[in-house]
């Protein structure tokens, strides 16, 4: 079998324990523990940070966001598990929890 080659080259960075992890790399990291680890999950891209198709949504908040059709059975999707790296706005609101970020010990939000 030939080593497949990586699809960011600095994907490599984080094989080699390197200290050097980078955004991408942490993604990518992410991504590939679902994926490689007999997981049996689909890696899915992202969704646009403004919804489309969902009038009831102005901006991304969660990143459940992309699979609301397929969580209240409107749409089938050829997959049961997923994984992916949204973008989301965190704002303010009735379910505000801004003023929790990094307070608890480890910090439970990456902001």
């Amino acid at each position: 079998m030939s080593e497949q080659k990586p699809k960011n080259p600095e994907q490599n960075i984080a094989d080699k324990g390197s200290k050097k992890w980078t955004h991408r790399v942490v993604r990518r990291a992410f991504l590939d523990y679902f994926v490689e680890h007999g997981l049996t999950h689909r890696e899915v891209e992202g969704s646009s940070i403004i919804p489309r198709d969902d009038p009831t949504l102005l901006f991304c908040n969660a990143g459940m966001n992309q699979f609301k059709s397929a969580l209240l059975g409107e749409e089938k999707r050829d997959y049961n598990r997923a994984t992916s790296v949204q973008p989301c706005v965190r704002a303010g609101g009735k379910h505000n929890d801004l003023d929790n970020v990094g307070k608890k010990r480890p910090p439970s939000h990456l902001v």
